[in-house]
This record gives C-alpha cells, structure tokens and sequence, in this order.
C-alpha cells in the first residue's frame, strides 16, 4: 500500500473572528481584534509620525530641510503636517532620514501631495528640464550608506516614470508604469513599501512590494539583494529627495524654474511586514479607497489591540491582519465608525504593551 503524504502550509493565512471596542468606535479609540493565525509581531525599532505634536518623531536621525506646517491638511483629524517648499538648491532634501538601527523586514508608508506649482522635470541631467526629474521616494541601504547595495523608489522624470532601482550588483531596474498623469498635482497620494532583505549574501530570497494609492505597482520573490554585502537596511530616505537642482553643477541648462510644495503625513517605519490595515472593500488588494495603517498596541497570535486610524476613510470600513509572511486576511467589517470621515475627536496613543519600547507616536489623524 502507498503511503500518501499531505503537506500542509507552513504558515496558514491569518482570519479575524472578531472585534471588541473598549469606548466606542471613534477616531483615537482602541479596537481588539481576535482570531487565529495572526504570527507573530517582533519590532525593536519605528514611528508611526503623525507631526500632531509639533515636532518629529525621535526615530527620525533627520528631517533634513522638512519642517512641521498647518497648511494643507490631509482630512478633519488632521491640524499638522511635514513639508518643504523645494527650491533651486541642489539636492533639495524634503526627506525624513531613518535611525540607524536596521532589520531584514521593514514596512514604510506615507501620504504625500505636492502643489499646484509643482512641475515634474522631463530630461536628463544635461537637458533643459532636469528640475524634478531625478526625486528619491525611499531608500532601503544600510546603518552608514557607506556600502554601495541599496534598493530605491525614484522618480526618473526623463524616462517618465516611478522605477524600482537595485543598485550595488548589475544596477537592475524596473520600470513601474506610473507617470505624471497619475501623480497628480494637489492631491493627497499614498505609497506603501513592503521590503523583505536576502536573509544573507548569496542569497535570493528578498522580496518587495511596492503600492501606489490602491494600486500594487511591483512585486516580485527570490531577489539577491545581498551580493557581497551581509549587513540588513534601514529606511536611509522617507519622502520626496530632489537630487538634480537647476544649479547642480555645470551647465545650468533649465533656468531655474519655479519652486515646488511638497507634504507628507502619517509616516509609518516599522521593523516588520505584519501591520493591522483598514479600507473600504472585503478584499485587500481591491481597496477603492487608500488604506489606512493602524497603530499596534499589543500582538499575540490570537489578539491584536489597535488605536483605531479612521484617516480619511468614510462609509463601510474592512480590517485586514497582514501576517508577518505578508499574507492578509479576509477583510472583516467594522460596524459604526462614529464620523464617517470626518469630526470625533484626538486621543493620544494608548502606548505599547508587551512590546518593546518604541518612539515617536503621537495622536491618531
């Protein structure tokens, strides 16, 4: 007689059986979200920077030139943001600078609009229109930025799109498909990077996906990110780094053109992939409205507790566990969000418990 064998999974998709609220389901309100297969959740290191405080999170090793603004606020809940108005410096840096602590999972998100003044460049470096062509979005590189193995999100205006860059081992890139039609001026935009490293050098086993306002934009398995290089990355660069301005260097081929505003909020930078998500559809990957990432107080396999984010979402909301594989569960409705999008009140975060100590989380928007 044969002898079958049938394998299971080794990680089985994360399920939500239920959500209790401890006071009611209100912006800044804390949710416990109960079911199976959540993994677990591990993080030394991260913020969730809302800049509601007036300052910048301690995580951040710099602000570079961003500072914090009342303007242009992303929804009700909002009063604070981080921005920058890019002038004709070379190298114009409205990027947050992560701390040097470094892992082998990191999930970063932001949203982020840039003004009605803003117009992306067209050329190459020696063209007429380098101004905005050549903007670094995130860069994953190590502790120092001393070795050369890094992966980055650019803006590569004179080939008129996003790209994906591997730079260190053969320069591969991969080009993305979203240009300036898509990245619209005077509207709020959301990027959402899910970054996997080689667990050694040698070794193909990165993976990374990138998201673009409800859109996945790129995601691939089995990457070398690790050729000669061992050591894991960090978030070296969150948000808009302008590295070609209409001075840099010789000749000044484009006029010096207008400046351009920049804003980003609730910047999200922690040591691993699992998170707790919330959007309008059942199923995580056919959000019509930008997700909403959601502050983790306490995590077993079984319970999450979250500071409930509404954002700005409005109608009926789903809650998605995203496991520390990166598989996401079904979506679970949230009944009775109390604003809808709009009013309740800020309540600062409940701080962590049974995690390690993390810096820099400020009230819920």
């Amino acid at each position: 007689m044969a002898l079958i064998l049938i394998s299971a999974p080794l990680y089985a998709t994360p399920s939500i059986s239920i959500i209790t609220d401890t006071n009611s389901i209100v912006q800044g309100g804390t949710l416990t979200i109960s079911g199976v297969n959540f993994t677990s959740y591990s993080t030394t290191t991260g913020t969730f920077d809302t800049f509601e405080s007036g300052s910048f999170a301690s995580y951040w090793a710099s602000h570079n030139n961003l500072n914090i603004g009342t303007a242009n606020q992303r929804n009700s809940f909002s009063t604070r943001n981080a921005t920058d108005t890019l002038t004709t410096a070379s190298n114009d840096d409205a990027a947050l600078q992560g701390s040097n602590s470094s892992s082998r999972q990191w999930y970063v998100s932001f949203w982020w609009k840039v003004g009605s003044n803003w117009s992306w460049g067209t050329s190459q470096f020696t063209g007429t229109d380098k101004w905005l062509s050549n903007i670094k979005i995130i860069r994953f590189w190590n502790s120092t930025g001393a070795a050369t193995e890094n992966i980055y999100l650019s803006f590569d205006g004179f080939n008129g799109s996003l790209y994906e860059h591997q730079e260190g081992h053969g320069e591969p890139l991969h080009a993305l498909h979203v240009g300036p039609s898509k990245l619209t001026l005077n509207t709020w935009h959301e990027f959402r990077f899910e970054f996997v490293d080689s667990s050694a050098a040698g070794v193909a086993d990165g993976s990374a996906k990138i998201f673009f306002d409800t859109m996945t934009i790129y995601n691939v398995t089995g990457q070398l990110y690790k050729t000669t290089e061992p050591t894991n990355k960090r978030p070296q660069r969150v948000g808009f780094q302008n590295e070609w301005g209409c001075t840099a260097g010789t000749p000044d081929t484009d006029g010096c053109p207008q400046p351009g505003d920049f804003y980003m909020d609730n910047v999200y930078a922690y040591d691993t992939i699992a998170r707790v998500e919330i959007c309008d559809q059942p199923v995580y990957t056919q959000c019509l409205q930008y997700p909403e990432i959601q502050h983790i107080n306490s995590w077993t396999g079984t319970d999450i507790n979250i500071t409930y984010n509404e954002g700005s979402l409005s109608g009926t909301q789903y809650v998605f566990v995203v496991d520390n594989t990166g598989t996401a569960s079904a979506g679970f409705q949230l009944d009775g969000p109390a604003s809808g999008g709009g009013g309740g009140s800020e309540t600062p975060h409940t701080g962590l418990s049974g995690l390690a100590s993390l810096t820099g989380h400020a009230v819920m928007k």
